[in-house]
């Protein structure tokens, strides 16, 4: 995790250096994950919100996630989830400035 860590840092620097305004959209945490994995997510999105705040976007819970049918490794959106989370990016930054 601290190599994960560094390389956010290393972005937020690069768009300080760059004069470029960075925004971290966190990782969803998806309905069918186990807990290891639904964990490292949550550490990751602390991680991101430490490192990119106020600029850190956070995205649905895992119970507003709805996976497409049949989609066989249960990670695609439907439509209607995918308008929501970019409903969420575009408020965020109308709102932001």
């Amino acid at each position: 995790m601290a190599a994960i860590l560094q390389s956010m840092q290393e972005i937020k620097q690069w768009g300080i250096l760059h004069h470029k305004e960075m925004v971290w959209i966190g990782i969803p945490d998806y309905p069918d994950l186990t807990p290891i994995p639904s964990a490292n997510v949550t550490a990751l999105n602390k991680m991101a919100m430490d490192v990119f705040k106020p600029n850190f976007i956070t995205l649905l819970r895992k119970e507003n996630i709805i996976i497409s049918e049949g989609d066989k490794h249960r990670i695609h959106y439907t439509p209607y989830t995918a308008d929501l989370i970019l409903t969420q990016i575009a408020t965020f930054l109308v709102t932001s400035n």
